[in-house]
């Protein structure tokens, strides 16, 4: 872990006011670093460094500086659970870095706003910030930004029901981070598919399609397998949501044991650190498999405790499970009066999410053929030199992962 003493001694000997002002990049890629591993006070602290020693007048240069401090502090409020903050911050340093022809940082920005926006269930805007990051990406050749962009598409549609699709942006973010070859990005692709792979379970599985999600699971186990050569010691963040997603792939598989184990594990890490988005994923699984093993009486305790204590910082789409899960639970158990008053949360809850994804098919619908023909005329653009088989990504990349060797 990083030391505030460090970043007090950076914050002095690059931002005082005898210093050249280009040094506070030293401080922005230390919260980079820490951001990485997960200690998300040091990041903090490093932007909130950068900026206090920022004084007026600010050139250009210098209000880049300032956004993307800015940027820093949305990132890690959103892992944090402040969610409509991060959104504030990210709004706040979009126009400075666009004014500055900061490309990256612009792309960057837009695809935290996607996700921040996902979280809020503001679809609309969420597929504009998306959508606004991989047409800079592919105007600009910058492939990795590329597969940022698409692997926050795919979370859009599959949020707005669209699990097909969303898959395969995600498969062809994967596929192209694979071709890039950075592990750590390689490590969180697969780990956002994989959780995406659990979520789609569930959704077939409420729709009778009991085989087909039976196949997502079992696609699921390459991803797991490719995924924990990757493992990296330095990201204890990335590991901790990677082990409570795979802990989730298990509780699905009917692996009980082994996943409550790790979802406690990850649960008291998460809160820990301070990782709020992380602890309350791992606090809902951690509930349901409860019910899943036949303990209705803590999966309620828990589930209610969860719904009085840390409401806002579920997030919808969770708070959506926890809530249709308790309607059941509390029928089961005789408590009708109760189970109507979370199963009207609930309705209140599915109305809302289904007039956001109704304004936002129009939008949803323009951007998959735009998409697609992007992605169909990416060889002949020259933009996926390193990508001898993009069209084919989504049908290949499972298989390039190898036979399941792990699970």
């Amino acid at each position: 872990m990083l030391s505030c003493g460090v970043v007090e001694s950076l914050g002095r000997q690059n931002l005082s006011t005898n210093s050249d002002p280009h040094d506070g990049v030293e401080l922005l890629e230390l919260a980079s670093q820490a951001i990485m591993a997960g200690d998300h006070e040091v990041a903090l602290n490093c932007a909130a460094e950068v900026l206090q020693r920022l004084a007026p007048p600010l050139g250009k240069y210098e209000h880049v500086l300032r956004a993307r401090a800015w940027r820093v502090q949305g990132h890690v409020l959103m892992r944090c659970g402040e969610i409509e903050v991060a959104v504030a911050l990210f709004t706040q340093a979009l126009p400075w870095f666009a004014d500055a022809d900061q490309i990256q940082e612009r792309i960057l920005t837009l695809c935290g706003t996607s996700l921040a926006c996902l979280h809020l269930m503001q679809h609309e805007s969420a597929l504009r910030c998306g959508s606004a990051a991989f047409e800079l990406a592919y105007a600009h050749g910058l492939t990795a930004l590329m597969a940022e962009a698409l692997d926050r598409l795919g979370m859009c549609y599959q949020s707005l029901g669209d699990g097909t699709v969303g898959e395969r942006y995600q498969t062809e973010a994967l596929g192209i981070s694979l071709q890039v070859g950075d592990d750590d990005v390689v490590h969180k692709r697969l780990s956002n598919l994989l959780w995406f792979n659990c979520v789609q379970h569930d959704d077939l599985k409420a729709n009778g399609q009991l085989q087909a999600a039976s196949a997502v699971l079992s696609r699921s186990a390459r991803l797991i397998a490719q995924g924990e050569k990757l493992t990296n010691p330095a990201r204890a963040y990335m590991n901790c949501l990677w082990r409570g997603n795979v802990a989730a792939w298990r509780r699905r598989r009917g692996d009980f044991a082994p996943a409550r184990k790790t979802l406690k594990e990850t649960i008291v890490q998460a809160h820990a650190s301070g990782w709020t988005t992380c602890e309350m994923i791992g606090a809902v699984e951690l509930t349901l498999l409860y019910a899943d093993v036949n303990q209705l009486e803590t999966a309620m305790f828990r589930a209610q405790q969860l719904i009085e204590t840390r409401r806002e910082e579920l997030g919808f789409e969770h708070k959506l499970r926890l809530y249709t899960a308790l309607t059941g639970w509390l029928r089961v158990t005789g408590q009708h009066r109760q189970a109507n008053q979370i199963e009207h949360e609930c309705d209140v809850m599915q109305a809302q999410r289904k007039a956001q994804c109704q304004a936002a098919r129009p939008r949803m619908a323009a951007l998959t053929e735009t998409l697609d023909l992007v992605l169909a005329d990416a060889d002949k653009s020259g933009l996926s030199a390193k990508i001898d088989t993009w069209r084919e990504v989504p049908h290949s990349v499972l298989a390039s992962l190898g036979p399941n060797t792990i699970y």
